[in-house]
């Protein structure tokens, strides 16, 4: 990986493939289309809901054969939440995570939002993009450059955890919750924290080429330790931890260009997600769980996406507030926006009569709340267009290259958009970047001796 990887808008590119080339990752993918529409009729939902899964297939494959990495990985994540999860809910008739039985029908209302955002996102991606500039032809860090970012980065990790305290690195999340209570800042200083480790595995991997492989090699291990120290899954958003370590495959499988393997990983994405979502979810009440304790998270709120997506279109009495513009910037502080608008979620968890109303909904569904269709409309092809404009795969593989750094982190962090409020992803996206930016900036330093 030390010589430059360039990415051009060619059909020829290894990182697009072609649309006339019908490779193995899209042969498995329609494969599994069809055995699903087979089974249909027994899966207990409705004719509209399949409706929406024929639409999201099409959504799918046209971001497959379009190389556009965020929105595959994006549409495969809505694949798996509001589709195969409420099949397996159903199946197993669960009710226990509200005052009602079952999960609710995908109605009209639901089919309209899907159709709307799904064709919105797709005219925004197929828009000519924004060219940013590519960035460096080479990943390498020159001279004693990298090393000097190194200890940069190590020293401001020593102080935001010293501002934070020790302990909120190891404590239960209820815990963690209660020692953060004094400062909304201190909780995301905690994330910032959380995300240099993994960005400095990174920026290692970046320095291979032009300096010593043994000992990129052996910081490489040391940071991925230390980024599970601090990320465990006991007392951090999940979705924040793990698009950490999926940053570091992401920006491995990029830079080599395996941009086929990534593909066919991700049709067997729901396989990985139901074990790892599982046990992390599980692993919040300790590190004594069984394969019971997993199965039960797969019945729960926890995957129930889909639920409270539609009981969030049932719902007509929503608060005057700007939600969409309040997550937004949610960095904002309160202080200077007395206004801010609460998570959306605990107005539809107390309307559908949930037991907690710490969940959280789509993140496109304020903009619906705030705007109706239009905005619905506007601001799915706003991230289309985004998703375009930053497909890590069109730029050069350089960590000094922010368009290509910044749509990796898009990328992963697309299951947070799509799982949770628009405030959860920003949050993991604005402290990712400091930790980005923090380290570049002692990437560009040389020490004089």
């Amino acid at each position: 990986m030390t010589s430059a990887i360039k990415h051009d808008d060619a059909p020829k590119s290894r990182g697009v493939l072609n649309a006339r080339r019908f490779g193995r990752a899209e042969l498995v993918f329609w494969l599994l289309v069809l055995c699903n529409s087979v089974a249909w009729p027994v899966t207990g939902l409705s004719a509209l809901h399949f409706v929406f899964f024929i639409i999201l297939c099409a959504a799918i494959y046209l971001s497959f054969i379009r190389g556009i990495l965020p929105l595959m990985l994006y549409f495969t994540v809505m694949l798996f939440y509001w589709v195969l999860v409420p099949i397996f809910q159903e199946r197993l008739g669960v009710g226990f995570y509200s005052t009602a039985d079952g999960i609710p029908v995908f109605g009209v209302a639901a089919l309209m939002f899907t159709s709307v955002h799904i064709i919105g996102t797709l005219l925004g991606a197929c828009q000519k993009r924004i060219v940013f500039r590519r960035g460096q032809a080479s990943r390498r860090v020159d001279g004693n450059a990298g090393f000097v970012g190194i200890m940069l980065a190590m020293l401001i990790l020593a102080l935001l955890v010293c501002a934070v305290g020790p302990s909120a690195f190891s404590l239960s999340r209820s815990e963690q919750a209660a020692q953060l209570n004094d400062g909304s800042y201190l909780l995301f200083l905690t994330f910032v924290a959380k995300f240099i480790p993994f960005v400095l595995v990174i920026y290692v991997w970046s320095m291979r080429g032009s300096h010593n492989r043994k000992i990129c090699n052996v910081l490489i291990v040391f940071f991925i330790i230390l980024a599970l120290l601090m990320s465990n899954p006991t007392n951090t958003a999940r979705f924040i931890s793990l698009s950490g370590f999926l940053l570091i495959v992401m920006f491995y499988a990029v830079g080599s260009n395996r941009m086929r393997v990534v593909k066919s990983a991700l049709i067997f994405f729901p396989v990985y997600a139901v074990g790892i979502l599982a046990s992390t979810s599980a692993l919040r009440s300790g590190f004594q769980f069984t394969v019971t304790d997993s199965s039960q998270m797969l019945r729960g709120l926890e995957f129930s996406s889909y639920s409270i997506f539609v009981n969030a279109l049932h719902v007509h009495n929503f608060p005057r507030h700007d939600f969409f513009l309040s997550h937004l910037f949610l960095i904002v502080p309160k202080a200077f926006w007395p206004d801010k608008a609460p998570s959306l979620g605990i107005y539809v968890a107390s309307h559908a009569g949930y037991m907690f109303s710490n969940v959280g909904v789509n993140s496109f569904v304020e903009p619906f709340v705030d705007y109706g269709w239009s905005g619905l409309f506007v601001v799915s092809y706003i991230y289309g267009a985004v998703c375009n404009s930053l497909n890590p795969t069109r730029y050069s593989a350089s960590f000094r290259n922010r368009p290509f750094v910044y749509g990796l982190l898009l990328t992963v962090l697309s299951p947070i958009l799509f799982r949770g409020d628009l405030g959860t992803m920003m949050i993991g996206l604005y402290s990712a970047s400091v930790a980005y930016e923090v380290i570049r900036f002692g990437s560009l330093l040389r020490m004089r001796f």
